[in-house]
């Protein structure tokens, strides 16, 4: 009875290189947390709640459970249809309908929440400058600012300024992304708004 009420970890999406995204829930239906897995790493990060978990979560639960209840209900229903029904072909059609019902909602939790070809490149770069590939709009801003503080040392004082003058190389790049990536989560400033859209233009070449 005890492990009934242990929260559970459910709804993992954004799956790329050993590292995803999860929600705890409670008796399998409240949400409590969500987090950033680094298996890579062993590191678990607590994030706030992910929409698109619970998205992935709750459709799939329903998919799963409508046809689990219809099966049910047919099986409690069932002779008192089958008993008028001169076609006896009828009387697969529920598990019919069940199991497509189940198996489309096992197939959406595997497919829904994956990430697009641009978000995996982005989480590329990140995982090679700071060794975790989360997009920073996904953590907390205390954590995305953790971030930030551990790697922006490696930046020299006028690193926005090669930015605005063109004077990346491109063993620059990925650092100064990641970087502006992070700042911009913990303050986005129109400045920095507008730099990191010039670097995604590049980016997306």
């Amino acid at each position: 009875m005890t492990g009934l009420f242990r929260p559970m970890r459910l709804g993992k999406v954004f799956s790329y290189s050993n590292q995803y995204i999860e929600t705890s829930f409670l008796l399998f239906l409240f949400p409590l947390k969500s987090y950033f897995v680094n298996l890579n790493a062993k590191q678990t990060i607590e994030i706030p709640l992910n929409k698109t978990s619970l998205k992935n979560y709750y459709a799939s639960l329903s998919l799963v459970g409508s046809g689990i209840l219809f099966f049910g209900s047919m099986i409690v229903f069932g002779p008192t249809f089958s008993e008028n029904d001169s076609n006896s072909y009828l009387a697969y059609f529920p598990a019919i309908i069940s199991g497509l019902l189940i198996l489309s909602g096992l197939v959406l939790s595997f497919k829904f929440g994956k990430s697009g070809k641009y978000d995996i490149k982005k989480r590329t770069i990140f995982q090679s400058i700071v060794n975790i590939n989360a997009l920073p709009e996904w953590l907390d801003a205390d954590t995305a600012n953790d971030i930030f503080q551990k790697s922006k040392g490696q930046l020299p004082q006028n690193w926005k300024e090669k930015i605005v003058n063109g004077e990346l190389t491109s063993d620059d790049f990925f650092l100064y992304y990641t970087i502006l990536s992070y700042e911009n989560r913990i303050n986005p400033t129109d400045e920095n708004s507008a730099l990191l859209n010039h670097l995604d233009k590049k980016l997306s070449k």
